[in-house]
């Protein structure tokens, strides 16, 4: 009995000491269901209020033409209506144009004619009468030779005495020859034999052991590789390969 009284008497005194907090607990759980409880209640329909009637006020303009098609029975066209119509006009005007007779067409071409004629006939007497007239002769077809406007071929030269470097190749002249520098002790003479094709370039260079007398191989070196360097003019009527010679001469100084 003790015990339960001792017991009861704690919690009387643990509520006495926080008996704000749980009042006020159970005050703010108690507004919590309230609130809830009350936006559940469903509002009452609210009275519609009469909405104004707006009246569209027509032009005098408007009003007539719209009288004016009711008695005579024809639609009235909206601006939208206007714009496809004219798109409509300009594609039957397209149309339509094919259809021209023959003779209109003949006519109409005549017409452009002699219209250019007059045009060029101005503008000729214009330049008559300024001292600007422009006479064009009369081509022969007959008399045109391709010697009087083609660029001469320099004849062949042939220098007396022994040269650094001589060619062999018939109708073709030599554009670019780089000749090599003597950097051999020894004196000779060699011979490439190379193959033109018709824009000028070397397609095959081979040294011509038969008729190359070195002594030093370091000159057939050289002239190879200046030979397969050269350049000779372009020629349409050459054969596609061409054969020739470069001879160089290496002279002790």
């Amino acid at each position: 009995m003790n015990a339960s009284t001792s017991l009861f008497d704690l919690v009387l005194e643990r509520f006495e000491r926080h008996k704000f907090g749980v009042i006020g607990t159970l005050v703010l759980h108690t507004m919590i269901m309230f609130g809830l409880a009350i936006t559940q209640i469903q509002r009452p329909a609210q009275e519609e209020t009469p909405k104004e009637l707006q009246v569209d006020v027509m032009e005098p303009q408007e009003a007539e033409r719209l009288v004016q098609a009711l008695e005579t029975g024809q639609p009235l066209e909206s601006p939208q209506q206007v714009t496809n119509a004219i798109s409509d006009l300009n594609a039957r005007i397209q149309e339509m144009r094919p259809q021209l007779s023959s003779g209109a067409q003949e006519r109409m071409e005549q017409d452009l004619k002699a219209l250019e004629q007059s045009e060029f006939d101005r503008l000729a007497q214009e330049r008559k009468d300024a001292g600007q007239e422009v006479t064009v002769p009369a081509l022969d077809p007959t008399k045109w030779d391709k010697r009087n406007y083609l660029k001469e071929t320099p004849p062949p030269t042939k220098v007396e005495g022994t040269a650094t470097v001589s060619f062999q190749l018939k109708d073709r002249r030599l554009e670019d020859l780089d000749i090599p520098a003597y950097l051999c002790t020894g004196q000779g003479q060699v011979t490439i034999l190379i193959s033109v094709d018709r824009s000028g370039a070397v397609r095959k260079a081979t040294v011509d052991k038969a008729n190359t007398r070195v002594s030093e191989e370091c000159m057939s070196e050289y002239a190879l590789l200046r030979a397969q360097e050269a350049r000779f003019d372009r020629s349409a009527t050459a054969p596609e390969v061409q054969e020739g010679t470069i001879t160089f001469v290496f002279v002790r100084q």
